[in-house]
């Protein structure tokens, strides 16, 4: 599937099939570490290989733009009745930040599966701070409503429209 943000380059988003699985961890390893950088994290990630278990509602993506790489993401069915989705982890890589890239990807992945929607963010996080809710608006999400929650916050919006 692709999809064109208005102010990015058109971003590919590929389920990544079990043979993506190392190259996935190599990029989650990458985006763990950077995290570290803004608070503790493991690096054991303990739902790793549920993304790809039949019958689990998680959604495991590469995401590219052309034939360039530019990072991945992990999509969830979300626990509590009130939201549909939620992105679990998300990781653009270096060399494509601050190119549209991120955003194209945010809203590709939200198209994608229409519905009530949590993204959490890191306290610490400063980039993501800033960048979730420039790709929120760029959407078009409606209610959109911010929580202070477990050491961070949660952006829940809906685009079930």
């Amino acid at each position: 599937m692709t999809n064109l943000h208005p102010n990015g380059p058109p971003v590919a988003l590929t389920v990544a099939s079990a043979a993506d699985r190392p190259l996935v961890r190599s990029m989650l390893h990458r985006y763990l570490a950077e995290l570290g950088q803004h608070d503790e994290v493991s690096f054991d990630y303990p739902y790793f290989d549920l993304y790809w278990q039949p019958g689990e509602a998680r959604w495991p993506y590469l995401l590219d733009v052309g034939t360039a790489r530019i990072g991945f993401a992990f999509v969830r069915a979300h626990d509590e009745p009130e939201v549909d989705h939620s992105i679990a982890e998300f990781f653009i890589l270096p060399h494509a930040r601050g190119h549209g890239c991120g955003a194209a990807a945010a809203c590709a992945l939200w198209r994608a599966h229409p519905g009530r929607w949590e993204v959490s963010v890191m306290r610490g996080n400063a980039p993501a701070q800033r960048f979730w809710p420039r790709a929120i608006a760029a959407v078009g999400a409606a209610d959109v409503v911010w929580l202070e929650r477990n050491g961070g916050t949660v952006f829940r919006f809906d685009l079930t429209a």
